[in-house]
């Protein structure tokens, strides 16, 4: 009987997913030694007042944030009223200008019929001379 050939693992095969694959099956066959401290996880905090450090500093941060926000909000509706006002202005600005424009065309008939019934006498009392 032929011995089977052992398989030849190029480094292109070698994933990610491969190789975690591969070290957990390793590591159930109880074929990888593993020193105690591999399944302790590390502190992350290692000094007593480091965790109140970070602590107050993230709430110093979100303080700062929302106060930010605040600035921001007000800021916003300041300028939302600065609008409203100025579209208000504008408004009545247009509707002036439309009633100036109006009695304006009024005036501009009124002076052109006068001009023909002037021009209408003007004739007539050049004809009687």
């Amino acid at each position: 009987m032929k011995a089977a050939k052992p398989k030849v693992v190029s480094r292109q095969n070698c994933t990610e997913n491969w190789l975690s694959q591969r070290f957990d099956q390793l590591l159930k066959l109880d074929l990888i030694e593993l020193d105690d401290d591999f399944y302790e996880d590390a502190l992350y905090f290692k000094e007593s007042d480091a965790l109140d450090e970070k602590f107050t500093q993230l709430e110093e941060d979100n303080l700062f944030y929302i106060h930010r926000i605040q600035d921001i909000e007000q800021y916003l509706e300041s300028t939302q009223e600065t609008i409203s006002r100025t579209h208000e202005n504008l408004d009545r600005n247009v509707t002036a200008l439309h009633e100036n424009k109006d009695n304006l065309t009024v005036k501009i008939l009124e002076a052109q019929s006068n001009l023909e019934t002037y021009q209408k006498s003007s004739i007539g009392n050049k004809i009687q001379d």
